[in-house]
């Protein structure tokens, strides 16, 4: 029996993770943390290593971070000892960081970052309908619902970073932007409405250009509704995410948890020209569907398939054609592709 633990499972993502592994996996013994001490739950504070002893004593064989670790404190414990790691949540330059540590590194186990979006799903689509090297560009349009059940994650990365520049990539050139600017119409493969779209700094950006080598890379996103992204636009444009306190910021961004769908079109051209579309809709919002493709890298990890030790992307622990079939299982969720 494998011993799983969830850095940081109490929180949304954690508890959903949880409950989906709990179904579809009864031969394993899931163990969740939090910073302070409670029934049920282990110690594990990210930023106290002592704590990590814990992880030892319980002879924990997967750690997977449903928190920030901002420092890799607890990614660095994890090469110490030997301890395969998973980790959905760092944003693009975090990934970079975290990547360019574990690779210089001496690895005993597998170190797995699958921070794309929605926790590698959209690599992962990808990686089944073209190779990667007859990819000349790649562009996430992303539908994002304030009413999403996402809540606290996801408005603290929007606080974070809202005021922040970050890099998408055009014939092979990195770019500086900034959230809500480069305003573009969109019509999405559910609905038929169109949508104001704004850049927005998905860790898809690093890895698809970086990893897989994609020369123009970028992503955009929708709130749901055209005011609130020309309002967020205004505001970015007089530089208000600069000067607002954090508190502001969160307020902000909170999605009410009243839960709504999550969905995103990919948009492919190969280096002749063809253009591919792949359209992804779940209908049980953004935090079931990284919860899910979570779970299956927990499965695929746990599986007795013997991987080499050594830092892997998500969508890298599937074989062509694997990941799309598995995601599939899922009954919420609908994949279009033409």
């Amino acid at each position: 029996m494998k011993n799983i633990l969830l850095v940081g499972g109490t929180g949304l993502q954690g508890q959903l993770t949880q409950q989906i592994l709990k179904e579809r996996q009864t031969a394993v013994r899931v163990f969740i943390s939090s910073r302070k001490a409670s029934s049920g739950t282990m110690v594990i504070d990210v930023c106290l290593p002592q704590t990590f002893q814990n992880i030892l004593t319980a002879q924990i064989d997967l750690v997977v971070m449903c928190t920030v670790d901002s420092k890799n404190k607890l990614l660095h414990f994890c090469i110490e000892y030997g301890l395969d790691y998973l980790d959905i949540t760092k944003t693009s330059s975090a990934i970079a960081v975290a990547h360019s540590a574990a690779v210089s590194q001496q690895l005993k186990s597998n170190i797995v970052l699958a921070s794309s979006w929605m926790g590698s799903v959209v690599p992962g689509l990808i990686q089944d309908v073209m190779e990667w090297r007859d990819i000349e560009a790649v562009e996430l349009l992303i539908y994002y619902s304030m009413r999403d059940k996402a809540g606290a994650s996801a408005a603290d990365f929007m606080a974070e970073n809202a005021a922040k520049k970050f890099p998408i990539y055009r014939n092979g050139k990195e770019y500086a932007v900034r959230h809500f600017e480069g305003r573009k119409k969109h019509q999405f493969a559910f609905s038929s409405s169109v949508f104001n779209l704004y850049h927005f700094d998905a860790p898809d950006n690093y890895v698809l250009h970086h990893i897989e080598g994609i020369p123009n890379v970028s992503t955009a996103i929708t709130y749901g509704d055209n005011l609130s992204g020309v309002s967020l636009s205004i505001m970015q444009k007089l530089r208000l995410f600069d000067i607002l306190p954090m508190s502001m910021r969160k307020k902000l961004f909170y999605a009410n948890g009243q839960g709504d769908k999550t969905a995103f079109d990919i948009r492919l051209i190969s280096k002749k020209g063809e253009v591919m579309k792949i359209g992804l809709i779940n209908e049980q919002g953004q935090a079931n569907l990284t919860a899910f493709s979570t779970v299956m890298h927990i499965e695929k990890l746990i599986s007795g398939t013997v991987l080499p030790p050594a830092v892997y992307f998500g969508h890298q622990l599937y074989s062509k054609g694997i990941f799309t079939s598995a995601l599939s299982q899922n009954t919420n969720i609908n994949i279009c592709i033409k």
